[in-house]
């Protein structure tokens, strides 16, 4: 019996279905198709290709000889199919070759399978550098510790592949260098930079990093010492100031090794071994500002005294007493200037008759206190007579502080006629020997170093 419908013949012998048929050799029963998609060429990162299975409609079908790790969509089934197949990533350097066969009642097709060589691609290594400082006494940085890996896959699929940590070449850029910072106290300071490259399976990746120069720092203090800058040194016997200035110091070593010092602000202890010298602090006074030099004045009044006299002034730093400096101050004695005055003193009897008498002419600082006097003799002045001139001439010496001097004649004189005349002589106004006064005051002038007073009968100033 035979059934149709549906594009299907089914053989039957009796009631029991009848597989397959021949004539001969030749199947003819059931009447089969089979073709395939003869060749799949997939790229070395691994890719999909389509196999086309042609069959009758409900004709079943299996697919044999997948590669290992090979994947399709569908291993069997029935009717005509499009099934995908997918090669996974190449992860060798070798082309990968195969023969993929589908079976299909008692057909069988076969689909040649191709997949390109794999390859490794790298990446661009990544480099870290790490350098040490160059030292505050100079010196030069060349290299570094450097650190680097490669990350690498086959046919670039990520994951791959690998990483790779050694086996590059590294080489530097020009060597950064510097100085010593001898005394100088600076901080850690940038220098200029340094590249490391590394090269490896023809990539090559680089770093690069600021070279610094440790910083210069006072590792440790030292002893202590001061600075003074005096000025004059002397005071002039009238009297006045002089000044100096202090600034306590630290020597210090640094980082260098080299050793520097600095100022402190450290308070100067000042003392005057005389008491006629007085110290007085003059430090400028500027708000908060810390002092690092102090200013100190050193005064005395004027030297009455012919000797000169001097003082010792000693400066110790005020938190180290065995530190200390001293200097003398001198201030010049009182020096007397001596200057020679002459009176040249001539006379005329003017009345006839003559009484003895003493003129003498005192000299001093001023017109009431008299130092010393020098006298003409009662001897000359007898010697005048009517119509005789005496001329006499008086000279002493005397410190500048002396200019005055009076004429005092004793006992009172007949009435006799005289004249003051001279350089630099002065008769002081309303001066006058007079029928009741003994005593005529007058000054010298200028500064000359001789006066000169003369005394004859063309004045009109009288003695009497």
């Amino acid at each position: 019996m035979i059934l149709t419908g549906d594009k299907k013949i089914k053989l039957f012998a009796g009631s029991t279905p009848v597989k397959a048929a021949y004539a001969g050799t030749v199947k003819v029963y059931p009447n089969s198709i089979l073709s395939v998609t003869q060749s799949l060429n997939f790229a070395a990162a691994g890719s999909s290709q389509f196999l086309q299975i042609e069959v009758l409609e409900g004709q079943p079908w299996s697919i044999t000889g997948l590669p290992s790790e090979w994947s399709a969509s569908a291993v069997s089934g029935t009717g005509p199919e499009e099934v995908k197949i997918t090669a996974p990533n190449n992860t060798s350097v070798e082309t990968k070759n195969g023969t993929l066969k589908v079976v299909s009642d008692g057909l069988t097709a076969s689909c040649a399978l191709s997949q390109e060589a794999g390859s490794r691609v790298y990446g661009t290594p990544v480099v870290s550098l790490t350098v040490a400082d160059i030292p505050a006494a100079g010196g030069s940085v060349s290299a570094g510790t450097v650190s680097y890996s490669q990350t690498w896959t086959w046919n670039e699929v990520e994951g791959s592949g690998g990483t790779l940590t050694t086996g590059g070449t590294v080489s530097y850029s020009k060597a950064v260098a510097a100085g010593n910072l001898g005394t100088m106290l600076k901080a850690r300071t940038a220098i200029d930079s340094l590249t490391a490259s590394v090269s490896l399976n023809n990539k090559t990746g680089k770093a690069t990093v600021m070279v610094y120069q440790a910083a210069n720092v006072i590792e440790r203090y030292g002893d202590h010492y001061l600075v003074i800058n005096k000025g004059t040194v002397s005071i002039g016997a009238a009297g006045g100031s002089t000044g100096f200035n202090v600034t306590p110091m630290q020597y210090y070593t640094c980082t260098t090794g080299e050793t520097g010092s600095t100022d402190t602000s450290v308070y100067p202890i000042v003392a005057s071994s005389n008491s006629n010298f007085k110290v007085t602090d003059v430090t400028p006074q500027d708000g908060n500002q810390t002092h690092k030099t102090y200013y100190f004045n050193v005064s005395a009044s004027a030297n009455t005294s012919t000797s000169s006299r001097s003082t010792t002034i000693t400066v110790t730093h005020g938190i180290q007493s065995t530190v200390k400096q001293t200097f003398s101050i001198s201030q010049a004695g009182n020096v007397v200037v001596v200057k020679r005055y002459d009176l040249s003193i001539e006379w005329t009897n003017y009345s006839g008759g003559f009484t003895e008498s003493e003129l003498r002419v005192y000299y001093g600082p001023n017109a009431s206190t008299w130092i010393d006097s020098v006298a003409i003799s009662k001897q000359e002045m007898a010697n005048i007579v009517s119509g005789n001139t005496v001329k006499t001439t008086l000279s002493w010496s005397a410190q500048t502080a002396y200019p005055y001097f009076k004429f005092s004649i004793t006992p009172m004189a007949i009435r006799e006629t005289i004249a003051i005349t001279g350089s630099g002589v002065i008769i002081d106004s309303g001066a006058s020997l007079g029928r009741s006064e003994n005593t005529c005051i007058g000054h010298f002038s200028g500064s000359s170093t001789y006066g000169g007073l003369k005394i004859n009968s063309s004045s009109g100033l009288e003695i009497l």
